[in-house]
């Protein structure tokens, strides 16, 4: 492009060009949560593109400074001897952090962040610089750089749609002159410069006119209070369900600042938050994505005190846990014999909350941007700044191993050491005498806790139908006793609450707890919640053991108990518990949902768990690293093919097409040693002009080229093979004194970046 050669040209195409680099890297450390100085952010792009930029334009250099890099670093491991260790450590702690997000493991560590985030840039740089500075496609950028920002939009990340006009902007002016440079060149003297000819001000036209552009997307109104057309909606949603998930929640958003802790009524199971029971909204919008270990249940509130008509949380103290700490208070000892080590990564998707949602009991927490969590002493984990769509937190628990086996190995708690421990025994005057004789009644004969507990769920279970179409109850009557008497009839709050009530009634503490139930794994071991898969169950302390899950909804398999448990027959109890261990839950909606519960899972005999979790990447920047490496790859092999089909191609040429293709063979050659035809000018003034620069054939020259080809392909002659053979054998002759130009090296690589060029462009210089 003869017109960058102008400085002020020049400088406006690479300010473009810097442009792009910089918002693209901006959006990169936007979604790697990089905190980096603006001003540094600035320095290191305009640094990395210019090297890079200088590296394509020279590519002599790349193999100089790649010398240079390994001579130096030789040199280093020489004078320190404790550099190549050092190298080696950091590069290994990169690769395995990489690959330990892809598989949802952990994140980014911060060490990590910024060397991870300058070879991402490198790499657009130096493809961006490619096809910018050497000629290639440039609508291919778009179509490459465009979805890096769509996406991160769509993931609620608000900083997205600056930097794509940002990139738009510099797009335009990059585009709108090569446009303006190509019209220049076909109307006037290109080595003017295009400021100086027929366009004096391109800038207006280009610069003024992408402002505007940008400047015009940018700043039309939006808003969240969208055209409610339901009857379009349900046909497009239908036919696309995946339109659905486009940035489509409201006050789910980081921006939008309103995370609250949890509550149950937004599920659609209870309508008002503060009365149970009712008719049931089922709602499949996933709020949660799992990645990671197998887990049952996934707790949200836990509540406390029973008013009649609901479930109030008491306050209680939360403890400051640092971020990665163990809050567990547990022992090395207890943690080996009683508990199983798990994790797993959550995602919020169509929710935000400050309730953190984990298993029983969780002892570690990370978060990006967090540097501690809010623990209490029933381990409710809350994060005060709140959660939002499309962030994940890491978490870290001891599962209690089955009742049986912590009996066996001998553990021994008391409700002595639960701190505040009235709390989980009150009732309130609500309660009927029918309900206080009915808990009787079940537990009549049973001497242990387990015993009574374990008779109250199965009591409940087989007396009372599971249903989602209830009425609402009566505001004169207690909800336990409707359910227990009345309506006789239910789903997961019923059930809960009235086992709640009832082991109350025996003695036995209880905790009353909302959240969800986890169902079977889609693809990739991919764990996906949905509302409907809201539930609410019951923790009891039970002694020795303390804490334990009991499962009273019939449409969910109890958890394993393992009563009888006996060490020497591990291997077939292991074999039981996989043996029908869950059942499909069937609504009363009619509706299937075949989620495969698995409640009755106990996993305590295999005491690594299952550590392998999914590959489905969660870090959006090393997705698009990949991409763009590909990108390079696959043009390149495909400038293999194709100089490979143009060689089979020439072969089936008649005489005629072969002479006029050897010819624009030769100009190209001519145009790299700098002698470009000047716009306007004839062929045979072209060759009159430069002919004397080049080495003659005989008496065969450019000259004479020029006119064989030009015979060829305005007239009707034809050239014999001979003649054809004269102009390949001075093609060629031109070829080795470009070489000679060039230098071997600088020559080669001139030779392999064609290979990137795109077969179209390559096409259009061969007519």
């Amino acid at each position: 492009m003869a017109g960058y050669d102008v400085k002020p040209n020049k400088f406006a195409v690479f300010f473009a060009y810097l442009i792009m680099i910089f918002s693209l890297g901006r959006m990169f450390a936007v979604g790697m949560s990089l905190d980096m100085n603006i001003w540094l952010e600035i320095g290191l792009v305009v640094l990395i593109g210019g090297i890079m930029s200088f590296l394509v334009l020279k590519p002599l250099y790349l193999i100089a400074l790649m010398i240079a890099s390994v001579v130096g670093a030789i040199l280093l491991d020489s004078v320190w001897s404790g550099f190549y260790p050092l190298a080696r450590n950091a590069i290994f702690d990169l690769v395995n952090n990489v690959i330990n997000n892809l598989s949802g493991v952990e994140n980014i560590s911060v060490d990590n962040r910024l060397p991870l985030w300058i070879i991402i840039i490198t790499i657009i740089a130096l493809y961006t610089s490619l096809v910018i500075f050497k000629d290639r496609r440039r609508l291919f950028l778009p179509a490459l750089y465009m979805p890096v920002f769509l996406i991160y939009w769509y993931s609620f990340y608000d900083s997205a749609f600056v930097l794509m006009v940002l990139f738009i902007f510099s797009y335009l002016v990059i585009i709108g002159y090569d446009s303006l440079l190509r019209s220049d060149s076909e109307r006037g003297d290109v080595n003017n410069g295009i400021f100086f000819n027929l366009y004096p001000s391109w800038m207006n036209v280009v610069l003024i006119y992408s402002i505007v552009i940008a400047l015009l997307a940018s700043t039309l109104p939006g808003t969240t209070d969208y055209i409610r057309w339901n009857w379009l909606n349900e046909r497009v949603t239908s036919a696309f369900p995946a339109i659905e998930e486009l940035r489509s929640s409201e006050g789910v958003r980081r921006v939008s600042g309103d995370a609250q802790s949890f509550e149950f009524s937004t599920t659609g199971f209870q309508g008002d938050s503060s009365r149970l029971g009712g008719p049931v909204e089922i709602d499949d919008t996933v709020v949660i994505t799992l990645r990671g270990d197998r887990v049952n249940y996934l707790r949200g509130n836990v509540n406390h005190s029973y008013t009649g008509s609901g479930w109030l949380d008491v306050p209680k103290f939360y403890a400051q846990a640092q971020e990665g700490a163990d809050f567990s208070r547990l022992s090395p000892e207890e943690k080996s014999l009683y508990y199983r080590d798990i994790g797993f990564s959550i995602t919020y998707e169509k929710i935000s909350s400050t309730t953190v949602f984990s298993t029983f009991l969780p002892y570690s927490f990370t978060f990006d941007g967090s540097s501690s969590v809010l623990v209490n002493e029933d381990y409710s984990i809350v994060y005060p700044d709140g959660i939002y769509a499309g962030e994940t937190y890491f978490l870290r628990a001891y599962t209690p191993r089955s009742y049986g086996i912590q009996v066996e190995r001998g553990i021994d708690r008391s409700i002595d050491d639960v701190m505040l421990s009235e709390i989980y025994l009150n009732l309130p005057d609500t309660i009927t005498d029918r309900t206080i004789q009915l808990a009787d009644e079940i537990t009549a004969g049973f001497d242990s806790p387990m015993e009574k507990a374990l008779a109250i769920e199965s009591y409940l279970r087989s007396n009372y139908e599971y249903s989602l179409e209830v009425p609402h109850v009566p505001e004169n009557m207690d909800f336990v006793d409707y359910f227990l008497f009345e309506e006789e009839q239910g789903y997961c709050t019923y059930y809960a609450s009235a086992m709640a009530i009832l082991l109350r009634i025996q003695g036995i503490p209880t905790r009353y707890v909302e959240g969800f139930i986890v169902p079977s794994a889609s693809d990739n071991e991919l764990y996906e919640v949905k509302n409907s898969n809201a539930h609410a169950w019951v923790e009891a302390f039970i002694e020795p053991v303390g804490w334990t899950v009991f499962e009273a909804t019939p449409a969910y398999s109890p958890p394993a108990r393992l009563l009888d448990y006996d060490p020497q027959l591990d291997e077939d109890i292991e074999a039981d518990e996989n043996m029908g261990r869950s059942r499909d839950r069937e609504s009363v909606d009619g509706r299937e949902e075949n989620v495969s519960n698995d409640i009755g899972v106990d996993s305590d005999l295999d005491n690594t768990g299952n550590q392998d979790s999914s590959l489905k990447t969660d870090s959006f920047a090393l997705l698009a690293l990949v991409v763009i490496t590909l990108v390079i790859v696959w043009r390149f092999f495909r400038g293999i093919f194709f100089e490979r089909n143009k060689k089979l191609s020439y072969a089936g040429l008649d005489n005629k097409e072969k002479a006029i293709y050897q010819y624009y063979l030769m100009t190209q050659l001519i145009e790299k040693l700098g002698y470009a035809p000047n716009p306007g000018e004839t062929h045979f003034e072209y060759s009159n002009r430069i002919a004397h620069k080049f080495h003659e054939f005989g008496k065969f020259g450019f000259k004479q080229a020029t006119q064989l080809f030009v015979k060829s392909k305005y007239g009707d002659y034809c050239p014999s093979s001979d003649e054809v053979d004269t102009l390949e054998i001075y093609r060629k002759r031109l070829d080795l004194q470009l070489k000679r130009h060039l230098g071997p090296m600088q020559y080669n690589l001139e030779k392999l970046t064609l290979l990137l060029k795109s077969p179209k462009s390559a096409k259009r210089s061969s007519r």
